[in-house]
């Protein structure tokens, strides 16, 4: 292979690394995950109408779903801030820039909730 189609392939490959590295999920520190989890479900259950059935599997999964998306696409400082605004009642315009970010992700979440 000429040198020219190594430089190139090296660059597509490098590329390629840089792209998927983007779109790996960052985890949150365990206990920002038990407790996002934890209130998920509690909050999950206190909600889900009469009818739902099997609430425990649908809790469980439509809040590990929000746990894996807000782990992809919020990042941890985002998210607490976020949190922060929420008790605080802080800037409303901070607030709600963060709040689209969340939201996504429930919303997405729900739409896949019949699969749980």
């Amino acid at each position: 292979m000429p040198i020219g189609s190594c430089r190139a392939l090296g660059a597509c490959v490098m590329a390629l690394s840089l792209l998927a590295a983007c779109s790996k999920k960052v985890e949150y520190p365990a206990e920002v995950q038990r407790a996002t989890y934890g209130s998920c479900v509690q909050a999950f259950k206190a909600k889900a109408p009469a009818d739902l059935g099997n609430v425990d599997a649908k809790a469980k999964g439509y809040c590990q779903c929000v746990l894996d998306g807000l782990q992809a696409k919020v990042p941890l400082q985002d998210f607490q801030r976020y949190e922060q605004l929420l008790i605080s009642a802080g800037p409303a315009a901070e607030r709600e820039r963060l709040e689209k970010a969340v939201v996504a992700v429930a919303d997405v979440c729900l739409k896949r909730l019949p699969t749980f």
